[in-house]
């Protein structure tokens, strides 16, 4: 039995210290050992900063910091979980990033006393907020009879002062209520449930919520509860992530959530009118916070009167009507006037099947051909699968039709154009740094000023969005994996194997940097692991092909090919033709490195054949360059450049680098180093197309190879050398493994004998198994021999 002297309460939950069992309302709660001693830790300090130091020296004293760095991360998560608490609104725990932790919910330490508990677990109010609602004694005073009037007062008087005094007390309490109700703090967080459709039309089912949703996004004051949010508590309390939300299960989400208020919709009919209702209650007490109701006199009227709703709930949920105007663009021009293309677009994230999801996106602008979000979200589509010039083209509808978007949406679109589209890295950087001034909260943004910084080889600074953005959403598995990418290309290995940790843990399927953490190990064993598990998921192509890579670059070049046909395979199977192509040109340009001319010239054209896309003529222009026909690389090149002025990616790095090609290919050495002078800000960054995971160093291979044919010899060694002194961006590359043949050709080139011998074995025992029939293998043997 627990002693009182060892019980600690907060809210409903009692955790016995001596015991470390965890209660809420008598219920047991699991709870390992370690989240509890935190839980105990920060207990015993409320409201003070509890440090990861403190945490470390008291609970894991004998483990490195990498170790205590994931355990304490997810000892939190359990204790968060455990609570039903939220990192990103926290009730209990609050993260102080970097530093530590505390404890913020009022405590009742064993020798406290403790405090008066309601039916929803909050502490009751002091006696000063209660006494609001009681009548004044000046008021009271006020309304009875003075000494020389008390013996004349009749039954009358009497009753009349006894009527107002309850006026006053009711009057005061009606305004307490007044003033309670209906009022959310600003920055609250609302969770939307299901309409009710009462009308019998199932066109409204899940549309009205989603045009709620879009109605609501415009306000500045309100905030709405993220899918990703929802899903993570839907797992919480065991249901599946598709779970409709109905009023029941929208309460409870919002109770665990720490939220401020559920919005219920009702949509009914009456004759030929509809009715749309809304309706705020509080989730933790049932208390009605407000309420409103507009009527439509048809069904092409509905939108209008669901945004006017949205609109007056604002208000009344506490929003200044100056706030509700500025930011309140009716709903038919912040989506879409169509009931039908609203539906459309709605259910299209229900499906889980790639082409029904498209067919939806496509059914919604053919109903309402200038549906901007509708283009929006299929741009995102087909970047989510390596489709560019499909992203490309519905990107340039959305940003054509941008102004039927609310002010926030148009920003979303006006930064995925400028990055995706014209390519200006400088504007696309703003948009994305406004939008994180406007909403410190949106993690997409965030995401799109680390990919600027990508590009540009600025690795350290691409992580510091990410792990603000990890701050924001912790949960959300996806925010673990691609800065655990960026960890290893800023050499920062201990942070990557902490992250990667992590989103292995929270059940992240993408192997790509479990792969590349035992490639940077050599451990064979466990890259060959991360392959296999990676089977039919989704991205499998990816990591097939990064495999293929490793495999080039020891001179495995059939197994590589067979890899990469397999990938392509995958992406023709999936019909993402471009994403297919890509992957060509990426065997293309192995072989032409490889001095496979015949080779190479073959898969670029069948690349082209397949997807003559932007991305693909840049890298088959390339590749036909390094094959020995400059003047087919020269035309496809011409074609790029003219249709891509603004893009800082095609005219700092493609074009030059496939000019430098073609300069090299008519021994043209130094129109080559002049042409790549443009490429030195963004040589050692993640440029798109981006192949594979790794940097391609392309320019920085081409340069050195110009500064050898120049004859200066110490300039081609300095190129070369960045190969190994960038090894975590270099990664796989197989021009990784031909710049130390590289570096053993300078060497002898300057009759240094004994450093190009050292160079050309190193080289040499990287492909010791390599297939004897790739040419520069051959050459590469012959010149070493001749040096013997």
């Amino acid at each position: 039995m627990p002693t009182p002297n060892s019980i600690i309460r907060f809210g409903v939950f009692q955790l016995d210290s001596r015991t470390g069992e965890l209660h809420r309302g008598g219920r047991r709660i699991r709870l390992q050992d370690q989240p509890v001693r935190v839980l105990l830790m920060l207990l015993e300090r409320p409201g003070e900063l509890v440090t990861r130091e403190e945490l470390k020296r008291q609970i894991w004293p004998n483990d490195d910091f990498g170790d205590f760095d994931h355990a304490v991360n997810v000892a939190v998560v359990k204790i968060r979980a455990a609570l039903s608490d939220n990192a990103g609104s926290p009730r209990f725990v609050e993260t102080l990033p970097r530093r530590g932790y505390r404890f913020i919910f009022p405590v009742q330490l064993p020798t406290d006393t403790p405090p008066a508990i309601r039916d929803d677990g909050v502490a009751s109010p002091p006696r000063e907020v209660e006494a609001e609602i009681t009548p004044s004694v000046d008021a009271v005073s006020e309304l009875a009879p003075t000494n020389g009037e008390r013996g004349r007062a009749t039954p009358v008087m009497w009753l009349a002062s006894c009527l107002a005094i309850v006026i006053v007390a009711a009057a005061s309490v009606w305004g307490f209520a007044f003033r309670r109700a209906g009022k959310v703090a600003e920055k609250g967080t609302v969770v939307l449930a299901e309409f009710t459709n009462s009308t019998g039309d199932p066109v409204f089912d899940r549309t009205m919520k989603r045009g709620l949703e879009i109605a609501l996004e415009q306000s500045p004051y309100l905030k709405i509860l993220s899918d990703d949010e929802i899903r993570n508590t839907l797992g919480y309390m065991r249901r599946d992530a598709t779970t409709p939300l109905t009023s029941e299960i929208a309460r409870e989400v919002c109770k665990r959530t720490s939220s401020a208020a559920v919005l219920d919709g009702v949509i009914d009919r009456i004759g030929s009118r509809f009715v749309v209702a809304l309706k705020a209650i509080n989730c933790g007490t049932g208390q009605l916070l407000a309420e409103t109701e507009f009527r439509a006199t048809d069904k092409d009227g509905v939108l209008d009167a669901l945004g006017k709703a949205s609109a007056d709930i604002r208000h009344r949920l506490g929003e200044s009507i100056p706030s509700v105007k500025k930011s309140d663009k009716p709903l038919m021009e912040v989506s879409t006037n169509s009931i039908d293309a609203l539906q459309a677009y709605t259910l299209w994230n229900y499906e889980e099947d790639d082409d029904a999801s498209m067919n939806l996106l496509k059914r919604a602008v053919t109903f309402d051909p200038h549906f901007a979000l509708a283009y929006l979200e299929m741009a995102n589509f087909y970047t989510a699968h390596g489709e560019a010039n499909g992203a490309i083209e519905n990107l340039k509808k959305a940003y054509e039709f941008r102004n039927q978007a609310s002010d926030w949406e148009r920003l979303i679109i006006e930064s995925a154009y400028e990055e995706n589209v014209t390519g200006d890295m400088e504007k696309a950087h703003d948009l994305y740094e406004l939008r994180a001034r406007l909403s410190p909260d949106d993690t997409s943004a965030l995401e799109g000023t680390s990919a600027i910084y990508t590009m540009r080889g600025q690795f350290d600074l691409a992580l510091a969005p990410l792990e603000k953005s990890l701050r924001i959403d912790p949960d959300k598995t996806g925010n673990y994996c691609v800065p655990a990418l960026f960890a290893i290309l800023a050499n920062r290995l201990d942070e990557a194997r902490s992250l990667n940790s992590v989103a292995m843990e929270k059940g992240c399927k993408d192997q790509t940097t479990n792969y590349l953490l035992a490639f940077l190990d050599r451990d064979t064993l466990t890259m060959q692991r991360s392959v296999k598990m990676s089977e039919g998921a989704t991205g499998e192509e990816q990591i097939v092909s990064t495999d293929s890579d490793s495999e080039a670059r020891i001179g495995h070049l059939k197994r590589a090919n067979d890899l990469s046909a397999y990938t392509i395979g995958l992406c023709e199977k999936k019909r993402h033709p471009e994403e297919a192509a890509e992957y060509q040109t990426n065997v293309a340009l192995r072989d032409a490195e490889f001095g496979r001319d015949k080779d190479s010239i073959e898969v670029a054209e069948r690349a082209l054949h397949l997807a003559p896309t932007r991305d693909v003529h840049i890298l088959a222009a390339i590749a036909l360059a390094r094959a020995g026909r400059a003047d087919e690389a020269e035309r496809l090149a011409d074609e790029v450049d003219k249709a891509n002025p603004q893009n800082t990616q095609i005219q700092q790095y493609w074009l030059p680098t496939a000019r430098a090609g073609i300069y090299l290919d008519r021994n043209e050495p130094q129109k080559a180093v002049e042409a790549l002078g443009k490429t030195t800000d963004l040589e050692l960054g993640m440029i798109y197309p981006t192949i594979e995971v790794d940097g391609l160093l392309y320019p920085v291979f081409l340069r050195g190879e110009a500064l050898l044919l120049l004859h200066r010899h110490d300039e081609a060694l300095r190129e070369f050398q960045k190969f190994s002194d960038h090894r975590t961006i270099v990664l796989n590359n197989p021009l990784g493994a031909l710049a130390k043949l590289e570096i053993g050709r300078a060497y002898a080139m300057q009759g240094d004998t004994t450093h190009a011998r050292v160079a050309y074995q190193d080289f040499l025992n990287l492909w010791k198994d390599a297939d004897a029939n790739i040419p520069i293998f051959q050459k590469a043997k012959a010149e070493y021999a001749r040096l013997n």
